[in-house]
């Protein structure tokens, strides 16, 4: 379609030129004074051959072959223009017509129009002799060549232009491409990083949570180990009170190692007693969570100073009822009346660390509160030890109801101190292992909390990174609207 309407402005041009070759040959024919039936056929035949070359233009008939119109037109021109004007200077229209035909990217119009010159001047100037008509025709031919050799140059240049400038629609058309791609891919990315940045919020959000979260955790552990680290020297001092209670109570026994087997029964339900608090410890063992376990050690610890509290009651009033028993053996009883003195002492002692005990207790339990929601896993063991030291201070009541004499009171003390010792020695192992529990506790909460702070800050630096992505995407998508 391109080619075909440059051919349709090449012929229009050149039948504008034919139009004004009109007009000059007549005024050129007028100079030269020439008859008027010469300038009324030359007006006539030129009018004739451009009204019809016009025609055809203006119905756009023929179009491809209006250029070989156009030379026969011309031909006809030069013709009557050098054959009415007698002149010498009228053949240089033929110099012009090769020109004109030149206008045509094409070598078959420049050749017939040579071959048309050649043929008038031959016509023409047969009488100016031979060789003068053979120069002139040498220099015909030698001029349609060099226009030859012309037209072969801008059609050679032609081509080139043409493949460049379909090069040029190739490559406008891939870049249109590129651009519809980038912008869906642009469009795509904008949405995925839409996606991305509320989850990266979201993340940042959990994140920050979390180490707030593990902040508290960690501030409850101190408080708590800090507690604990309380309870431990107290239950220390009270099982230094409880061994120098069975040094004492070791003399009473060798005073009274006869009367081990009257009470038999209740070292049995001392054993029994001894039972469940392994029970409770093994449920205590068994417990997952670490808080949980320090939770329910706790409520041991507090059954155990109750156990503890109760046993020193008891020892307190075996020892009045021991002085009482050596008053009235006289002064055969006053070593033993010293013995039960100092067993009562050391019992009040025991209840002033319990009591002590107990106080630091509540305010760990007040501590752990918040804490301590779901830890009641051991609560069914414990109240089954609670029954069995119920079962043990009603068999103690009725040793206590059946004993009659000071021997048979030193064997229940006896066997109730050492229970009462290794309770109190348990209860500083168990402490002592909370304490090494909350210790590994604590420093694996600080691990995590550092860890859980690293992570905050890397997810902060990728919210960072995605609002510079974000800013990239959108300058990218105004670049690819503005390209398109």
């Amino acid at each position: 379609m391109d080619k075909k309407n440059e051919l349709y402005q090449q012929n229009l041009l050149l039948l504008k030129i034919m139009w004004l070759i009109t007009v000059i040959g007549v005024v050129f024919l007028l100079y030269r004074s020439a008859p008027v039936i010469m300038i009324t056929g030359f007006t006539i035949t030129c009018l004739i051959v451009n009204i019809l070359l016009t025609f055809l233009m203006w119905k756009n008939i023929l179009t491809q072959y209006i250029q070989y119109f156009i030379i026969v037109g011309l031909s006809v021109l030069a013709w009557l223009l050098i054959s009415t004007s007698n002149s010498f200077y009228s053949y240089l229209i033929l110099f012009a017509n090769l020109v004109l035909i030149a206008l045509y990217t094409n070598y078959w119009p420049t050749l017939i129009m040579g071959i048309s010159n050649l043929i008038i001047v031959n016509s023409l100037l047969g009488g100016i002799g031979r060789n003068n008509l053979l120069i002139i025709d040498l220099y015909l031919v030698l001029i349609t060549v060099l226009v030859l050799t012309q037209t072969h140059l801008r059609i050679k240049i032609q081509r080139r232009i043409d493949e460049k400038h379909q090069q040029v629609i190739k490559t406008e058309k891939e870049k249109e491409s590129l651009l519809e791609e980038i912008m869906t891919t642009v469009k795509e990315l904008s949405n995925f990083n839409s996606s991305l940045k509320e989850n990266i919020k979201v993340t940042d959000r959990i994140s920050s949570e979390v180490t707030k979260a593990f902040t508290d955790i960690a501030k409850g552990i101190e408080d708590q180990a800090h507690s604990v680290n309380e309870i431990n020297e107290s239950a220390r001092s009270s099982n230094h009170n409880v061994r120098a209670l069975a040094s004492a109570s070791n003399e009473m026994l060798n005073l009274s190692n006869k009367t081990v087997n009257a009470t038999s029964k209740g070292n049995e339900q001392v054993d029994l007693l001894d039972t469940k608090m392994q029970d409770v410890d093994q449920i205590i063992n068994e417990s997952v969570d670490l808080i949980n376990r320090l939770n329910e050690q706790a409520q041991q610890i507090g059954d155990i100073v109750e156990t503890i509290n109760n046993i020193a009651k008891q020892t307190n009033l075996l020892a009045l009822n021991a002085a009482i028993e050596a008053a009235r053996a006289g002064e055969a009883g006053q070593g033993f009346a010293v013995v039960a003195d100092e067993i009562r002492e050391l019992a009040e002692d025991s209840h002033r660390s319990t009591d002590k005990i107990a106080s630091i207790l509540q305010d760990i339990k007040a501590k752990t509160g918040q804490v301590t929601e779901q830890i009641n896993i051991g609560h069914d063991a414990v109240l089954s030890s609670k029954n069995s030291t119920e079962e043990v201070k009603r068999v103690f009541k009725e040793i206590d109801d059946n004993t009659k004499n000071v021997v048979e009171q030193a064997q229940y003390l006896e066997e109730s101190v050492r229970g009462l010792e290794k309770e109190s020695q348990a209860i500083v192992e168990e402490i002592s292992s909370i304490s090494s529990i909350i210790e590994e506790t604590s420093a694996s909460v600080e691990e995590v909390l550092a860890g859980s702070e690293e992570q905050t800050n890397k997810v902060k630096n990728i919210v960072e990174s995605f609002k510079q992505l974000d800013k990239l995407i959108n300058k990218l998508q105004s670049l690819t609207k503005g390209g398109s």
